[in-house]
């Protein structure tokens, strides 16, 4: 198969160019500005020149492919039904 929408063809249409992606433009300040209450969250970010350095640091020697897995492509399902529970604690547990 050489159609990665085959069973998604109502995607291929919302699919974005990686250059023009909005994650191209993505800072954690854009967030925070729309999302305020995410502030508290700004302490377990990076600056871009730290993530930059790190990747450097991991890439540094390689040399060819690199394989990047990342396990929540494998579980994302476009029309899954999601149901939302209060948690519950249990006598005795």
């Amino acid at each position: 198969m050489t159609d990665p929408l085959f069973h998604h063809p109502e995607l291929r249409d919302r699919i974005e160019d990686a250059e023009t992606s909005f994650f191209r433009r993505f800072t954690i300040d854009a967030v925070v500005a729309q999302y305020p209450h995410l502030e508290a969250f700004r302490a377990f970010t990076q600056s871009d020149e730290v993530r930059e350095a790190l990747r450097a640091e991991a890439l540094a020697g390689h040399e060819g492919d690199l394989w990047v897995f990342a396990y929540g492509s494998l579980i994302w399902k476009p029309g899954a039904a999601l149901r939302r529970d209060p948690a519950r604690l249990c006598a005795g547990a």
